[in-house]
Formats: C-alpha cells, sequence, structure tokens
C-alpha cells in the first residue's frame, strides 16, 4: 500500500536560472514541510517519472516509508533537474537526480546538500540515431537536454575524435526527441531510458552506452541545507529506506518493475529492462567520486556553462551517510 499519493507535476525542463515556473498538475505543495514530529507534515521528494527512480516508486508501493514511521510524498517532475530546482522553492524538501545535472544547479541554489548516491550506471544512457546512421561521424545534429544528456553527448563526439564545432547541438524535452530523430530533424540523441527504447519502437537503432566510451552517471540524493538542519533524523531513515529497497530492487527486478509500472505508468516489461542496466548501491561518497566531479565542473567552466569552479565541498557531504545511516 503506497505511504501517500503521488502527485504529478509537469518539469519545464533543466534551467540555469534562479526562477523555477513549475506547474503542478495536483495539490498544492508550497510552504514549509515537516517530516514525523509535532506539525505530522510529509518529507515531500521529487523525482523523475523514469526507472532511475525505481528504489523511490518500490519504497512507496510496498509501504516501506510508512514502517519506518514517515510520512512520505513523492513528487514526480518531467526531469529529476526539476525536482532539484524545486527545493529552492520550497516545493519539496530531497530530490533524486543526476550528479552532472545537479553540478550545473549548485550556483543558483547553494544550499544543495547531497547526501549520498544510490545508483550509478554506464548502460543506462544510449545513443540512439535515425536509419542510415550508424557512426559518431555521420551526426551533424544532435539531439540532447542540458545536463548529463549535453555532457555524455559531448563526451561521446570528443571520444570518437569528432571536432564539437561540426556537430549542432539541439535542446529539447526527452519525450520529444524520438519523433524528432525519426523525422529527421535531428540525426541522432543521447538519453536515459525509456528514451533509447522508445526510439527503437519508432524504428531507430541505438548506436552505444556511455560505458563504452568510459562514463558512466551516479545519482544523488539531495536536501535543502535549512530543511536538514531540522530533519537529519528523518532524512536518514529515508536513507535506511531507500537502501534497503535498491537491495531488493537489484536482486528482484521484477518486484521493482512492478512498482515503477504502477507508479509511473511505464509498462512493466520496459521497467525491468531498464532496471537490469543500473547498479543499485546506496553508498557514501568515495575520492574517486569527488575528482570526476572536480572534472565536470572544469569541463562547464570550459563550456561557458558557469563562469569559474564552484567550490563544492560545502555541497558534497562526504561521510554523511556512513555516519548517520544504519546499514541494513
Amino acid at each position: 500500500m503506497r505511504n501517500a499519493r503521488t502527485r504529478r507535476w509537469a518539469g519545464i525542463g533543466i534551467v540555469l536560472t534562479a526562477a523555477l515556473g513549475l506547474t503542478a498538475c495536483g495539490g498544492s505543495g508550497a510552504g514549509k514541510s515537516g517530516a514525523t514530529g509535532a506539525s505530522g507534515d510529509p518529507i515531500r521528494i521529487g523525482i523523475g517519472i523514469d526507472a532511475a527512480y525505481a528504489p523511490f516508486f518500490l519504497a512507496d508501493k510496498e509501504g516501506m516509508f510508512k514502517d519506518a514511521g514517515l510520512k512520505v510524498n513523492l513528487v514526480q517532475f518531467g526531469r529529476g533537474g526539476d525536482a532539484v530546482q524545486a527545493i529552492a522553492g520550497s516545493q519539496v524538501d530531497m530530490a533524486g537526480n543526476s550528479d552532472t545535472t545537479t553540478l550545473t544547479l549548485l550556483k543558483q541554489n547553494p544550499k544543495l546538500r547531497a547526501l549520498f548516491i544510490y545508483e550509478q550506471s554506464g548502460k543506462y544512457l544510449k545513443v540512439v540515431a535515425k536509419p542510415g546512421i550508424t557512426k559518431a561521424s555521420q551526426i551533424k545534429k544532435m539531439g540532447v537536454v542540458q545536463g548529463l544528456s549535453d555532457y555524455m553527448a559531448q563526451k561521446y563526439f570528443e571520444a570518437n575524435k569528432i571536432p564539437l564545432d561540426s556537430v549542432k547541438f539541439v535542446e529539447a524535452d526527452p519525450s520529444s526527441l524520438p519523433a524528432l530523430t525519426k523525422k529527421g530533424t535531428v540525426d541522432a540523441y543521447l538519453l536515459w531510458e525509456p528514451w533509447p527504447s522508445n526510439g527503437v519502437k519508432l524504428g531507430l537503432k541505438e548506436l552505444t552506452d556511455t560505458g563504452s566510451y568510459g562514463y558512466s552517471y551516479v545519482h544523488w540524493a539531495v536536501a535543502d541545507s535549512t530543511w536538514l538542519k531540522g530533519h537529519e533524523k528523518e532524512a536518514a531513515k529515508v536513507a535506511e529506506v531507500l537502501t534497503k529497497a535498491a537491495k531488493i530492487t537489484a536482486k528482484d527486478p521484477d518486484r521493482a518493475a512492478a512498482a515503477v509500472e504502477s507508479e509511473a505508468k511505464i509498462k512493466k516489461a520496459d521497467a525491468k529492462q531498464a532496471i537490469e542496466l543500473v547498479d543499485w548501491d546506496v553508498r557514501d561518497f568515495t575520492a574517486k567520486d569527488t575528482k570526476s566531479y572536480d572534472e565536470q565542473m572544469k569541463y562547464f567552466v570550459d563550456k561557458g556553462t558557469l563562469k569559474k569552479a564552484l567550490d563544492i565541498k560545502p555541497n558534497i557531504l562526504t561521510g554523511w551517510y556512513d555516519e548517520h545511516v544504519a546499514k541494513p
């Protein structure tokens, strides 16, 4: 049984501005949220709408949050970046999103705190092309979503020694890119599931995944620093629940896929296929992780997304998970 009704929100895209501009399709989430304290307000967790959030969907559907003494509302956004942006607007208290996209949002949202990693994969993001395109050198127009997709796409061309100025990067909503590629508006796109599989159903072809050229993503659990000060115990309980749910997701993808189908309206077979591409492991940050973030920060400065590299040490709470979470 679900702990709280999932509210669906329509995201407007990952933008590097202070304004959010998000439209709610469900009830209002305005105002400061509590957890299981005197107010009894739920913890609002912003998530995306794909199988990358399987542990959240599983925990919600099977009542794991409730069993841990938590009141949790999952708030769904079209993109994970929108969920993180919503923290700044006090629409959610916590969120899940990729490391790369969240890094680009830290300048506008310095109160963001990354608590732990809950998944990683080099197989979940793929390059999908229209018929007749078989290699990187043939792609002249590349469909991307700002943030993780854009970063991985540029690394794809760099790995294939293709000058970036020879490729036009076309930003679009994830759901529109398969159709735009089929129409020939773009030659290919790089996205996470289910959009690669959806493209294949339209007659497009998967060329490769990001792991084939040495790149993986991780997902962070992120919280607002002010909220975290008063709700650290609740945040730790959320981490404990997700640790349990991630282990189940890894061992029993059918069970997790059923939850994704129920909560995100993705067909179970498609959800299971996507789930099996991900390494589900809730853990703390490592030196290897932080080195990767420094490299990504340099990339965004070189690209002009950021004017200068940010000091992200206050934002990445290395050691928080190991200190606060009792591992099962």
